[in-house]
């Protein structure tokens, strides 16, 4: 399934948005994020908190959650 992942920046800290269409991409994609946090912290980078929804498979709540993550990072974007 797709995965829509949203970042943003705030005060020097990087948070991310992850939207899943299974729980088992949820448990997956949870099950590597110590890895993902590794590697960007020896990158120099600060990382907060990362968050895995599930879509509920509706289309309708698919977009309105893409729709409120997009604003998440064009709220934050500017903070680069």
């Amino acid at each position: 399934g797709s995965v829509n992942i949203n970042l943003g920046l705030e005060q020097g800290v990087l948070h991310g948005k992850f939207l899943v269409e299974s729980h088992e991409a949820r448990e997956m994609l949870q099950q590597n994020l110590d890895h993902v946090r590794k590697e960007l912290a020896e990158a120099g980078i600060t990382v907060g908190d990362f968050q895995v929804d599930v879509s509920d498979h509706s289309e309708k709540s698919f977009s309105e959650q893409e729709d409120a993550q997009r604003n998440f990072l064009n709220t934050n974007i500017d903070k680069f």
